[in-house]
């Protein structure tokens, strides 16, 4: 799953949680006293905002901010990620034959290191067995 595509999940679960919220506010606003009304919608906007600080927070979203990569990177690392992730879930079993080149100081190394960081973050290897990397798709 792309960056892209848990920002989409994301904007999804708040707008099914503003919706909530308001179809509370609507179904209960003739059966409550008015500072409970109050109350609870106040409860359900904190809890509201605590849910989407957990959100913006994982290890992912965070990873995937500190990398910073430009265009091209992105593109790479989006391919490469996607193919790995489908490889995961028994969707293909195709390798992937990329060849990234550049000048010097282009990022062809942080692409490398950024992708690691992302494994080793998506796919960390078992802790009770020997790691022999048979357990992780990909290998860089």
């Amino acid at each position: 799953m792309t960056y892209h595509d848990k920002l989409i999940m994301i904007e999804e679960g708040i707008k099914e949680l503003q919706s909530k919220i308001a179809e509370f506010k609507e179904e209960n606003f003739i059966n409550l006293e008015e500072d409970n009304i109050i109350r609870e919608v106040q409860d359900a906007d904190v809890a509201m905002l605590e849910v989407c600080a957990a959100m913006y927070t994982s290890n992912d979203d965070r990873d995937n901010n500190l990398f910073n990569l430009n265009e091209d990177q992105s593109r790479f690392f989006n391919k490469i990620s996607k193919t790995l992730i489908d490889q995961s879930q028994k969707k293909c079993n195709s390798q992937i034959k990329l060849f990234v080149s550049g000048v010097g100081g282009t990022g062809k190394s942080y692409l490398l290191k950024a992708l690691k960081v992302w494994i080793n973050n998506t796919f960390p290897p078992k802790k009770d067995t020997g790691y022999n990397g048979s357990d992780r798709p990909g290998c860089i």
